[in-house]
């Protein structure tokens, strides 16, 4: 009987230890033993019992008829011990931080990932990613659907980005802010590995021939595709409308043409794809000086 007295003292213990041990925010594990519309009881073994309160069923009327007897979730912390003994959790906020934590670890591996294009606006697209709302910026889309448009024409920019509504997007994620609910993904950047092969086989100063796959305000793109049997990836870049002559040139229209063949040199790289000139293969025009007309003379 001695033996009893001292067991139960010993299990009151273990009881305020494990409540001690858990805190707000933690993210605990275990299995559900009761689900209706009123509440959600889950088992956590030692530490106790947690409770899902209606507030978020209601809010979230589909989440009973997700949820089987026996099923192992996830859930938050919400309060170690409430009024009546049990671990107050949510079941919605776990979801959430395990997306950010997958987010997270999406950046920091720079992996891709799907993302669905929920709406459009004129300085990019919304996505949701992981169940996430993020933002690609239309200068992060890739060069085959960056919206190409004569003069900048805002309108005509949200029609093209709309196009893609309701779609899956490659992306990477390049930013996040879990705290803040802010989320940037890019199309355009590329993976180490990939960055390594274009560069190793589209080498800086080096010359290649390339299709004009579209000209803008700006510049043209080019495409640029190894030579059969080659193992480098096909890649785009941009001949800036700086670069296209050594002369002042107000439209790319007026020195390329989309479909056209040319050939350019790379003299950079920007987010692993290769900045163009047409201009450095072309004769630097002399300038002509005060000086050099003495010498001609």
């Amino acid at each position: 009987m001695k033996k009893d007295n001292q067991q139960q003292p010993m299990a009151k213990d273990l009881l305020l230890a494990s409540i001690n041990t858990i805190k707000e925010s933690q993210i605990l594990e275990g299995k559900i033993i009761e689900a209706n519309k009123s509440n959600i009881f889950i088992d956590f073994g030692a530490l106790g019992t947690g409770i899902v309160l209606g507030r978020e069923i209601k809010d979230n009327p589909s989440l009973v008829k997700e949820l089987k007897v026996g099923q192992t979730i996830s859930c938050v912390v919400l309060e170690s011990e409430n009024e009546n003994g049990y671990i107050e959790v949510s079941i919605k906020e776990a979801d959430r931080e395990l997306s950010w934590t997958k987010l997270e670890e999406l950046k920091n591996t720079s992996r891709n990932a799907l993302a669905k294009v929920i709406q459009a606006n004129r300085g990019g697209l919304l996505v949701s990613l992981l169940d996430q709302k993020g933002f690609l910026p239309a200068s992060q889309l890739s060069p085959e659907h960056y919206p190409r448009v004569d003069g900048g024409d805002k309108e005509k920019i949200l029609k093209e980005l709309n196009k893609f509504v309701g779609k899956d997007l490659k992306v990477k994620v390049i930013d996040l802010d879990p705290r803040e609910e802010k989320l940037i993904v890019s199309e355009k950047a590329l993976n180490k590995e990939e960055v390594e092969e274009i560069m190793k086989y589209f080498a800086l100063d080096g010359v290649f021939e390339g299709t004009v796959s579209a000209v803008t305000d700006f510049g043209a793109f080019v495409r640029l595709s190894p030579e059969e049997g080659a193992k480098a990836p096909e890649t785009e870049g941009l001949i800036h409308i700086s670069e296209l002559d050594w002369q002042l040139v107000r439209d790319p229209r007026e020195i390329l043409q989309e479909g056209e063949k040319v050939k350019v040199k790379i003299v950079g790289f920007y987010h692993g794809r290769p900045a163009l000139s047409l201009k450095a293969l072309k004769e630097r025009p002399q300038i002509k000086t005060e000086k050099n007309e003495e010498r001609e003379k």
